[in-house]
């Protein structure tokens, strides 16, 4: 008895792992990230995603210690700079979770159920606070689990100005006329498509697309480039490729991966897209820019405009280069009051530079100008006088080209895709 008295009067301890309760431990985690919130002055760019799923959106978030924050973005849902304030707080549910907890015009809008077809974006607009450091947080949805990051921003130039910097990024990227980008991974080629919803759906060159399951890759416009939503991984081992932000070169002819400078986004050469685009039996059209042309073009244009003023009296409206179903021919084509035309060409690459060949053949209302405008003769000629180079506005996305005469550059017009 005496052993098991002295047995039991041996109280075991484990040593706290924490120095701190749990509670304790939460409560300085809350006032750490709402202290950090606060210290950025100039605020935080937010990459926020509705879902795993979806593209991304760029938004602008400053947080003030009177419990109000503001969001700003230029997106494609508001397509002018747009900001609406409303309150946040950081409260404690199994751990710091941020909150904007009173309706906010704009945040909102991502997990209003209104629209589209009554679920909305599915967004989230409460979130766990996973990691914060002074230049980045880390955030969770907390309903759709999405990865959210803050990044602090540094930029002097204002909110205005850094929104409409990723707007124009977004513009000079990405065109629903030009659909397809092009994914370089070692010796591979992909097609990317449907990068305006910033979702790329990504195949392997020459995959049928009706028998193969694109690969889907969320991502997000940023200052300088794009960033997906998880790291794209390919390759095993040595050759193990891990990249996820794109950053557009000096050159402005490639997103190229920060991680691999092996990996690469590129758009179609511009003069392979205009020739394939004329191959298209829709309604697009390559409209020449009245407002940009050089020599011949410019002089003959105008003589065309002041001719249709004082021979029919009606405004010229434009000379575009077209497919034209009915006839099934590519064609100069123009618009001029109600009426339209058309010229048959011969439009091919010859060493990479278009070459427009006319074929002696129009539409009816073609003839009637030809026959009765003067300078109608004189453009058709000048289009046929030179080979061109070709360059775009958006090497990625070639929907604005300009194409210069070789053996006069004095001579150049710049096409429009409509």
């Amino acid at each position: 008895m005496v052993l098991l008295f002295s047995l039991s009067s041996c109280e075991w301890k484990e040593d706290d792992l924490f120095p701190e309760s749990a509670a304790l431990r939460l409560n300085h985690a809350i006032d750490q990230a709402k202290a950090t919130l606060l210290a950025a002055e100039t605020g935080w760019v937010m990459d926020y995603f509705p879902t795993p799923e979806s593209g991304g959106y760029p938004l602008l978030v400053k947080f003030d210690r009177n419990g109000m924050a503001t969001v700003a973005a230029r997106n494609a849902l508001f397509p002018r700079f747009t900001n609406s304030s409303g309150t946040f707080d950081v409260i404690g549910d199994n751990g710091p979770v941020l909150t904007f907890n009173s309706y906010n015009d704009l945040f909102h809008s991502f997990s209003n159920p209104e629209n589209p077809a009554g679920i909305g974006l599915g967004g989230d607009y409460e979130f766990i606070i996973l990691e914060v450091t002074d230049e980045v947080i880390k955030l969770k949805g907390k309903k759709r689990a999405t990865d959210i990051l803050l990044r602090r921003l540094t930029a002097e130039e204002g909110w205005e100005a850094y929104a409409n910097t990723v707007h124009g990024m977004d513009t000079f990227l990405f065109d629903p006329k030009a659909p397809t980008l092009f994914v370089h991974i070692g010796d591979k080629r992909y097609v990317a498509s449907e990068g305006i919803n910033h979702v790329f759906s990504m195949l392997p060159e020459g995959a049928d697309a009706n028998l193969s399951e694109p690969e889907t890759l969320p991502f997000i416009v940023t200052s300088d480039g794009i960033r997906l939503y998880k790291p794209y991984e390919s390759g095993e081992e040595s050759e193990k490729i891990d990249v996820q932000h794109f950053v557009l070169n000096p050159e402005k002819t490639a997103l190229v991966a920060s991680e691999n400078n092996t990996v690469r986004i590129t758009g179609q050469p511009a003069a392979d897209f205009f020739i394939d685009s004329l191959n298209w039996t829709g309604t697009n059209s390559w409209v020449i820019d009245k407002d940009h042309l050089g020599g011949l073009f410019s002089t003959v244009y105008g003589q065309v405009v002041e001719n249709c003023k004082t021979k029919y009296k009606e405004d010229f409206d434009s000379f575009f280069l077209t497919y034209k179903g009915a006839r099934k021919e590519k064609t100069l084509s123009f618009k001029s009051g109600k009426y339209e035309g058309a010229y048959d060409f011969d439009i091919a690459l010859v060493n990479d530079r278009p070459v427009f060949t006319y074929k002696g053949a129009a539409d009816r209302n073609g003839e009637v100008y030809l026959a009765n405008i003067g300078g109608f003769s004189d453009f058709i000629a000048a289009l046929g006088g030179d080979t061109y180079t070709i360059t775009a506005d958006s090497p990625i996305r070639p929907t604005v080209l300009t194409l210069t005469g070789v053996s006069n550059p004095n001579n150049w017009f710049k096409l429009i895709l409509k």
